[in-house]
Order: C-alpha cells, then sequence, then structure tokens
C-alpha cells in the first residue's frame, strides 16, 4: 500500500474503532488496590492478554483486539495511572504492573493459560509477567517492543533522557531504570511461541516530504541500527523464536496502520499454543 493511501486506511480504522468503542462496555477490576479498567470479549483458550506502550489507554491497541477475538478470549486492560483506571499507589516498576494485571485477571475469573501481548515498553511489563508466573504463559508476542539494552545505549548516548525523583507511583518513566533490571532477571518460559514485530523506521509515516521528517530521520539512523541489532540479538537466544520487520507502519501507530498483521502475528501464537499443548 502506498503511504496516502496507508494514511487515509489508518484514519478510517482510527474512526471505526472510536465508533465500535461507544458501545463497548467495561469492567472496572480490583488489582489488590487500585481498579483497572479491562474489556473482555472472545471465548477460547489460551486467552490473549494485551498491555499498551507508555502512558497510553487501551483503545490504542485500535481494531487489534476485536480482531483476534474471532478466534479466542480477548482482555485488553489499562495500567493503574493510565486511561480510566484507577491511580497507582506503588511504585511503577515492571513486577509491581505485572502483579497487578495477574491479581486482576484471577478477580476477572480470566484463567491461564495466557498469549501476553506487549507494545512498547508494555512488551518489558509482558516479558516480566512472564517470569513471574511461567507456568500459566502460552505464548509472547512483542510490538516493537522496549528493549533494555537499546533503552541504555539511548540514554548513554544523549538520544534517551535519565530517570528522575525515583521510582514513583506516579510514574512509569522514572521507574524505567528499575524495570530494566527486573526485565533482565526475567527468563522467557521455555517450549512456547516468541514473536517480535519490530518497525524498522520509529518515526511517524508522512505521505508529503518534510524537512522536519528528513531531519529526524538523519539524526535518528544511528539508532534505527541500535534498535535493529538488539532485537535481532534477543531473538536469536530465544529457540524458536521469530523476528517479523515491517517498514510500513510507525512505533506509535502500528496498531491502526497495520493491524493485520499484528493479529496476524498473535492469532499464529495462539494456533501454535494449542498445537502444543494437547
Amino acid at each position: 500500500m502506498n503511504k496516502p493511501l496507508a494514511l487515509v486506511a489508518a484514519i478510517a480504522t482510527i474512526v471505526a474503532t472510536i465508533m465500535a468503542l461507544q458501545t463497548e462496555s467495561f469492567s472496572w477490576v480490583d488489582a489488590g488496590g487500585p481498579k483497572l479498567r479491562m474489556s473482555i470479549a472472545g471465548d477460547g483458550t489460551p486467552t490473549a492478554v494485551f498491555d499498551t506502550g507508555s502512558g497510553g489507554a487501551l483503545e490504542l491497541w485500535g481494531p487489534v483486539p476485536a480482531e483476534v477475538s474471532r478466534f479466542t478470549r480477548t482482555v485488553v486492560y489499562d495500567r493503574a495511572g493510565n486511561g480510566l483506571s484507577d491511580k497507582s499507589i506503588t511504585p511503577r516498576d515492571a513486577r509491581s504492573i505485572a502483579t497487578e494485571l495477574h491479581t486482576a485477571l484471577r478477580n476477572a475469573n480470566q484463567s491461564p493459560p495466557y498469549i501476553l501481548v506487549g507494545h512498547s515498553v508494555g512488551g518489558m511489563y509482558m516479558r516480566v509477567f512472564a517470569g513471574l508466573y511461567p507456568n500459566e504463559v502460552a505464548g509472547l508476542v512483542l510490538v516493537d517492543p522496549t528493549q533494555e539494552e537499546t533503552q541504555e545505549w539511548a540514554t548513554k548516548n544523549g538520544f534517551a533522557l535519565p530517570a528522575q525523583n525515583g521510582c514513583t507511583p506516579d510514574s512509569e518513566r522514572n521507574c524505567l531504570e528499575t524495570t530494566i533490571t527486573q526485565v533482565g532477571d526475567s527468563p522467557v518460559p521455555p517450549n512456547i511461541p516468541v514473536f517480535l514485530i519490530h518497525v524498522m523506521f520509529p518515526w511517524p509515516q508522512h505521505p508529503f516530504p518534510s524537512k522536519e521528517l528528513d531531519e529526524i530521520k538523519r539524526t535518528q539512523m544511528e539508532r534505527v541500527a541500535v534498535r535493529l541489532r538488539f532485537h535481532q540479538e534477543w531473538v536469536a537466544a530465544i529457540p524458536g523464536a521469530k523476528l517479523i520487520i515491517t517498514k510500513n507502519s510507525s512505533h506509535g501507530g502500528i496498531n491502526f496502520e497495520e493491524p493485520e498483521l499484528v493479529a496476524r502475528t498473535i492469532v499464529e501464537a495462539i494456533e501454535i499454543a494449542r498445537r502444543t499443548r494437547r
């Protein structure tokens, strides 16, 4: 699809998603303190559980959960302090977030096994969840995830600001250093399907030439190469894991720009998990 048509398609998808959400029902589920807004749809097992990027509400998954719910049960939620969930009461490190999600799933009567789906920093939180509860995880799908080595490189080389004020209940960003340590200590459960979708160019797609966009591309090319290298190394270290590379969407917009790619990858993980768990 060419870029102008892709932009039109993305806008149409966003509008359709917003219209659908106007009639969607939500639950507020106790997570051991805060109540988390949760949307549950579909039927079947394993259940696909979605965690969004930094500061995002569940709507940022676009049409992906609805498409996946045609094949299995789906759970999409707002982390504490994000979207319409309650404010958090514990530091926003990955272990606290994963523990809250686990409690909320149990309180919502959503039993394992789970296919964990994480976008951006949500990928880190899902990796820690998998490390904490390996026997409950049937698969892992990471959508252009934040990689701990990339984040450390970006901070060291001036592409990202260091955390401020310590790890607190009001900032996931300030807990990133703690989260990075926890992710490094979280092994991926063995013998499960693992997919990583890598967005080749993290800047937004744009159909028209722009000096500003050209400057972004020029200054970011080194980071582009680093992001890809660390994703490749991580996937190569996990037996059977698959890396999917796309040049057709942006880091923040992939769920609207290429929802079919994201949904298809999740469904593939579901099908593999079903075959191997028989």
